[in-house]
Parts: C-alpha cells; sequence; structure tokens
C-alpha cells in the first residue's frame, strides 16, 4: 500500500487503521508512528521453534559505542522550519558496531513509463502519444535502515543485565571491606 499523489507526513492522518466491531486495535500513521490498543509487540518466541539456544555475549562494549542522536527529518522540515527534534540511531553510524543490524531497500518512485509493445515499442494511442502507466522505478540508490527493536530489546536488556552483575559485585566488595 502506498499513497502516490500526497506524502500526508504526520500524525493526523492514518495510513492503516485496523479494528473490530468494537474498537480500534492498530493505527499506523501517515509518519510511520504505530499505536495499538494494547500498546505491546511481540515476537514469536516458543521453546518449540527454536534450537542451539546459547547465553548471549557481552554487548557492553559495542552497546557504550553506539551514539543515539538528536535529529530532524529533512522532509519534516521541509514542510515545517519548526519540525520536532527525534532521538535515534544513524544507520551507517550502527553499521560499524552491528553490521547484521543494518538493512538497505532502494530507493524508488512513482514515474510515467512507456506501455512497450512485444518487440520493445512503446504502444501509442490514436494520436500517436505513446501510452503510459504508472510504475514504482528503481532509482539505483538505497536507503539504510537499522534493526532498532533488536538493540533496544535483547541486546538493551543483556547490558542492563551485565550492569546490574557489575553493581552487585562493586556492592559485595564495598561491603567486604566496609566489614574488615
Amino acid at each position: 500500500m502506498q499513497w502516490t499523489g500526497a506524502s500526508p507526513d504526520g500524525s493526523g492522518t492514518q495510513f492503516l487503521t485496523c479494528s473490530d466491531s468494537t474498537t480500534a486495535r492498530l493505527y499506523i500513521y501517515g509518519d510511520g508512528d504505530v499505536a495499538n490498543h494494547d500498546g505491546t509487540y511481540g515476537t514469536i518466541s516458543d521453546v518449540k521453534i527454536k534450537q542451539d539456544i546459547a547465553d548471549m555475549r557481552s554487548y557492553w562494549g559495542d552497546f557504550k559505542s553506539l551514539q543515539y542522536r538528536k535529529y530532524r527529518h529533512k522532509s519534516d522540515v521541509a514542510l515545517n522550519a519548526d519540525a520536532p527534534y527525534r532521538i535515534g540511531l544513524v544507520a551507517q553510524e550502527v553499521e560499524s558496531v552491528f553490521p547484521s543490524l543494518v538493512q538497505a531497500t532502494p530507493d524508488r518512485e512513482s514515474q510515467d513509463v512507456a506501455v512497450l509493445d512485444d518487440d520493445g515499442n512503446a504502444k501509442l494511442d490514436a494520436d500517436g502519444n505513446a501510452i503510459t502507466e504508472e510504475k514504482m522505478v528503481d532509482l539505483g540508490t538505497e536507503t539504510k535502515w537499522v534493526k532498532s527493536s533488536i538493540i533496544e530489546g535483547p541486546i538493551m536488556a543483556s547490558v542492563v543485565q551485565e550492569v546490574q552483575a557489575r553493581l552487585e559485585a562493586a556492592e559485595t566488595k564495598i561491603a567486604a571491606l566496609e566489614a574488615a
């Protein structure tokens, strides 16, 4: 699904609404924000679908090297010079730390493209003009994105667990020094 005749980048425009007979369950807004009825998001995680389960390595140093940034989207500023700042990661910076968590999507735009006949020639209308149709065309560039739910979920949780273990170890040392 896409809007081809507009760019309604804002939380006031709903791109997709999912509802049942009594209430709205999910909204996806024109600016990409997502909200749902229960405020929960999950991953199918049952042990019966997993194998080779092992402890995670320490992500302490990797996580410390990430730099959360304050920024504004260029498209937001183009519409409103006072567009709000956002907070997040920059894909190219994350890529040097977690390359597998950065993906690229080809940049595409809607363009009128000539309809071709079986010989590869443009089909013409009665006036001799090329018949066109709107198609998504690859621009030859790409936009990178971050699998932030992995960084801000299990990786951050493992770092918090390590902080907790380090704190408890320090408390034990302090208690031992105070007892001596």
